[in-house]
């Protein structure tokens, strides 16, 4: 009994962690200004002269695919 019912929220919280991340990667596909400027903003002073390169690379590697979720 414990079991299911620890299965049971375990997937809840799984869910609801997908959904949440799945919600950021969509803001961030939609307006990647902010990752790119704090990602620039961390460069150090030699590395900012390619920080927009940089961010590209960030946002283009760090990218988690996140698997579709369906609630029932």
């Amino acid at each position: 009994m414990l079991e299911r019912v620890h299965a049971e929220l375990a997937a809840r919280h799984r869910d609801r962690i997908n959904h949440t991340v799945s919600q950021m990667d969509n803001a961030t596909q939609r307006n990647p200004a902010p990752i790119e400027e704090a990602a620039a903003a961390l460069a150090s002073p030699d590395e900012q002269a390619g920080a927009p390169v940089a961010a590209e690379h960030v946002n283009e590697h760090e990218a988690v695919p996140v698997p579709s979720v369906t609630y029932s």
